[in-house]
C-alpha cells in the first residue's frame, strides 16, 4: 500500500524512521485483512473436504469424523455470514486500530520532535502549559516529553475536536500543519467518531455521532456496520495524514517531497 521513505541526507534518521514504521504498520494491517478475507472465504469449502475424507474412513472412524463435520459446518456458516455481510467484525476491529495508530503517532512524533529539536520548546502553547510538578518529577526523561505534549493537548482542548482539526491544533505551533481535501477530512471525522461508538457504545449510533457525522443517515440506537470499502477509505485518509506530515517535515529541512508526490500518493 505504501512505499518506504527514501533517505535524504539533510533529514536526520530520527525524523524519518517513525514514518517508515507507521506506514509499514498500515501496510501490514491491510495485508492481514486481505489474508483474513481469503482464509474466511476458503473455509466455506471445508465441510466438503471433510466429507471427502470421510468416504475413505472405516465405520469406526466415522463417529469421530461426524463430530468434526458438524463443527466444520458451523464454522463454515459463520464464514458464509461474515462474507455475505462484508466482514463487519474484521472491519470494526481494523477501524478501531486505524484511529489508535494515527492518534498515538501524532503525539509520539511531537514528543520526539521536542526532544530532538530543543528550540521547538519555545513555541507559545508550550510556554503557557501548566505542569503538575509531582507528576512531572515522577517520570523518566522519555515520559516527560509525552507528558508535556499531553498537557498541551489538554489545554488546547484537542480531545473535544474532530478529524484533522484535532491534529492541526497540535501540529500548527511547530510549523507542521497542513490541509487535506474535503473528502479526506470528512473520512477522518467519520473514522474518529465510528471508532468512538464502537469502543464506547458497542457500535450504536447516538446523538453525538449524528451531530459529528450528519452525512451518515442512521437512527439513534441503530448499529453502525463498517464495510470493506469504508474501512479502506479510513486507512487511506489516515495514510494521507502521515504522507502530508512527511511533506511538512521535509520542508523544514529544505527537502521538497511534493516533487515525489507520485511515489507517495496513498
Amino acid at each position: 500500500m505504501n512505499k518506504k521513505v527514501s533517505s535524504v541526507k539533510r533529514i536526520p534518521e530520527w525524523a524519518l524512521d517513525p514514518f517508515e514504521e507507521v506506514l509499514e504498520t498500515f501496510s501490514s494491517v491491510t495485508a492481514l485483512l486481505d489474508v483474513s478475507h481469503a482464509s474466511i472465504a476458503a473455509f466455506r469449502g471445508m465441510p466438503n473436504l471433510v466429507k471427502a475424507v470421510m468416504e475413505t474412513k472405516s465405520a469406526e472412524d466415522l463417529v469421530d469424523y461426524s463430530s468434526r463435520l458438524k463443527s466444520t459446518e458451523q464454522l463454515a456458516e459463520v464464514a458464509r455470514r461474515e462474507i455475505d455481510e462484508d466482514h463487519p467484525l474484521l472491519n470494526a476491529l481494523a477501524t478501531v486500530y486505524c484511529w489508535s495508530i494515527l492518534d498515538s503517532f501524532i503525539r509520539d512524533y511531537l514528543a520526539l520532535w521536542i526532544t530532538r529539536r530543543p528550540s521547538s520548546r519555545k513555541v507559545e502553547p508550550l510556554q503557557r502549559i501548566r505542569i503538575y510538578f509531582g507528576e512531572y518529577e515522577s517520570l523518566n526523561p522519555h515520559e516527560r516529553n509525552h507528558y508535556i505534549i499531553g498537557r498541551m493537548a489538554e489545554e488546547l482542548g484537542v480531545n473535544r475536536k474532530h478529524g484533522l482539526y484535532r491534529f492541526r491544533l497540535l501540529l500548527e505551533p511547530f510549523g507542521l500543519s497542513f490541509k487535506l481535501s474535503n473528502n479526506l477530512e470528512r473520512d477522518l471525522i467519520e473514522l474518529q467518531n465510528v471508532r468512538n461508538i464502537i469502543v464506547h457504545r458497542n457500535g450504536l449510533v447516538d446523538r453525538r455521532f449524528q451531530d459529528a457525522c450528519p452525512w451518515i443517515k442512521q437512527n439513534i440506537g441503530s448499529k453502525i456496520i463498517i464495510d470493506t470499502q469504508q474501512n479502506m477509505a479510513y486507512y487511506l485518509a489516515a495514510n494521507a495524514v502521515i504522507v502530508n506530515l512527511i511533506y511538512e517535515v521535509g520542508s523544514i529541512y529544505g527537502v521538497d517531497y511534493e516533487k515525489e508526490k507520485a511515489e507517495w500518493r496513498p
